[in-house]
């Protein structure tokens, strides 16, 4: 006698779970998402309309942030509806990029929002990114997976202070907050500029060293900057 099981994932969906979903289809009043091994969830045209201006220019491949709202329907489709606002919590696993390396840990941007930060400490680092971190590596951009464990570890960032207007010529005092392998970030007026090791000045600079700088180049987000000695 031969006994067939059919394979069930650990993880059971449940009402109010907040998970992470990438859009695999979406018509005029219905999207369908991949809830990877959770199943395939379904926004109804109801959240479709209600949630029209955020939803507008979500495309097939795009992650989204979705609450449960029931685990099965009669079709076998997961409902879900967007979250709304800034999360109240995380989901236990999803994918996200580096936009910021601080001193005690990095700043991430998470798949499903190009808005909102978080802060990941750095005790709290995947191994491997941990010892780049450590080696003053180049860290911008790359990708983290965010799994149950870290999840309850991250929290959303907020920059304390309102951003200053700065400019090109601009000469100010700044901190030396990390040392790459490219060159040295510098904290100014609650941003942080890069001088690029090309500056042969910028070498002995050290960790919390307090500096003159000028800014040279702004490009979007970047600032680029040269020491004042």
């Amino acid at each position: 006698m031969i006994t067939i099981f059919s394979e069930r994932e650990e993880k059971i969906p449940k009402a109010d779970d907040v998970v992470e979903g990438e859009v695999i289809k979406k018509e005029s009043s219905f999207i369908y998402l991949n809830l990877n091994k959770l199943g395939v969830g379904i926004i109804w045209p109801a959240d479709v309309i209600k949630n029209k201006n955020k939803l507008k220019k979500i495309k097939t491949g795009d992650k989204l942030l979705v609450k449960i709202v029931s685990p099965e329907n009669e079709q076998g489709f997961i409902e879900v509806k967007p979250v709304e606002g800034q999360p109240t919590e995380f989901p236990a696993k999803f994918s996200a990029k580096i936009t910021r390396v601080l001193n005690d840990g990095v700043v991430c941007q998470a798949s499903f929002s190009k808005k909102d930060e978080f802060f990941v400490p750095l005790e709290d680092l995947p191994e491997p990114i941990k010892e780049k971190f450590e080696k003053k590596e180049d860290l911008m951009g790359q990708d983290i997976e965010i799994d149950e464990s870290l999840s309850q570890s991250i929290s959303v960032f907020q920059e304390k202070e309102k951003k200053e207007k700065i400019k090109e010529g601009d000469i100010l005092e700044g901190i030396v907050s990390n040392i790459t392998s490219f060159g040295v970030f510098v904290k100014i007026k609650n941003r942080e500029g890069l001088i690029p090791f090309s500056s042969p000045e910028s070498q002995s600079l050290k960790m919390g060293k307090k500096i003159k700088v000028k800014i040279t180049k702004i490009s979007g987000d970047k600032i680029f900057l040269s020491l004042i000695s």
